[in-house]
């Protein structure tokens, strides 16, 4: 739709449990007040013009599930204790202007399914150690930001992961292959060493890898060809 309008006017329906107003031309902040929405448990805002922040009073909205916030103009950082929303299965707030550190308390998010801050180009520090422990976890998407570290030895199940653009470095664990479900993967424009790990031919289900633009070495694994799923490859630049 194109509904225009300021959200402020939303922020004092106290008995909402969905608010889904995504793709349109609104305006305005979301509100402290937020956290007078006792029940919210899907928060749908997404491609809009929303300015401002992420306040951190909604972590007092602790039936919260999904947070949906990609597509605006917000800033600032993620609240420090946003781990506390337990029962979160998704959060999205990528190409905005977001900074900062990913909290480590959002490791405490064991129903969590999809995390993307992708393309917020001021994400910075490195991957909380815990993430991957969370076993729920299929998305992992924070391409196109400022961050480093290495990625996490211990890994979980995710179908999709994306650190593409950022300053990471170390080698791709061989851990990494444990990840059976593992459809999509995108490493590349960072600053990776070594080889890639012979035995990512174990990825079966693979179609797309991407590991251009970074500083590996060695030989192609053997038997690549494996991958019969696979239907973009991109190896260059390293």
């Amino acid at each position: 739709n194109k509904l225009e309008g300021n959200i402020d006017i939303i922020m004092s329906l106290v008995n909402l449990q969905e608010m889904s107003l995504h793709t349109n031309m609104l305006t305005g902040y979301i509100s402290c007040n937020i956290s007078n929405i006792a029940n919210l448990k899907y928060m749908y805002l997404a491609n809009n013009f929303l300015s401002g922040t992420l306040p951190s009073t909604i972590v007092a909205l602790t039936l919260l599930e999904r947070i949906l916030v990609q597509y605006n103009q917000l800033e600032g950082s993620l609240a420090q204790d946003i781990g506390n929303l337990s029962k979160m299965k998704l959060i999205s707030f990528g190409h905005q202007m977001f900074t900062g550190s990913l909290p480590e308390s959002i490791v405490k998010m064991k129903n969590l399914t999809t995390l993307a801050g992708n393309n917020n180009n001021g994400m910075v520090g490195s991957l909380p150690g815990g993430l991957m422990d969370i076993y729920s976890l299929s998305l992992v998407d924070f391409g196109g930001n400022r961050m480093t570290g290495t990625i996490p030895g211990n890994i979980g199940q995710l179908s999709y992961l994306s650190l593409v653009s950022n300053g990471m470095t170390g080698t791709i664990p061989l851990v990494i292959t444990n990840m059976t479900s593992l459809i999509h993967i995108n490493l590349g424009r960072n600053f990776f060493t070594g080889t890639i790990p012979s035995n990512i031919t174990l990825l079966t289900r693979l179609v797309a890898l991407s590991v251009h633009d970074n500083n590996l070495t060695g030989t192609l694994p053997y038997n690549l060809g494996a991958l019969t799923y696979l239907t973009r490859l991109y190896l260059y630049m390293n």
